[in-house]
């Protein structure tokens, strides 16, 4: 829905009447799916180190695909910046790293 209805519809402002959205209706939208996939990052590189490596990839490549799909230059640019996130650890860091 994100990439195929959201960004190219209702983020360009599209269509919003026909459906009864406001533009501050979308912004929350748009803000609380931010939130959604960032906290769902956070949980999952939090595994690093106390799961098996094989679980962590497995969720990890689950939430890329559910986020963008067989784009593998926004699954790239994921990855490069939760390398620079600070609130993602060393740890989980290097294991990034071993991903690209």
């Amino acid at each position: 829905m994100r990439t195929k209805i959201f960004e190219k519809g209702f983020g360009e402002g599209k269509s919003l009447e026909e459906v009864g959205l406001t533009p501050e209706i979308v912004s929350w939208l748009d803000q609380a799916m931010d939130s959604y996939w960032r906290q769902r990052i956070y949980d999952i590189l939090a595994k690093v180190g106390k799961v098996a490596p094989s679980d962590v990839l497995s969720l990890w490549n689950t939430m890329l695909d559910d986020m963008y799909g067989d784009s593998s230059e926004l699954k790239k640019a994921l990855l490069d910046l939760a390398i620079q996130d600070d609130k993602i650890s060393n740890d989980a860091k290097k294991w990034l790293q071993s991903l690209s």
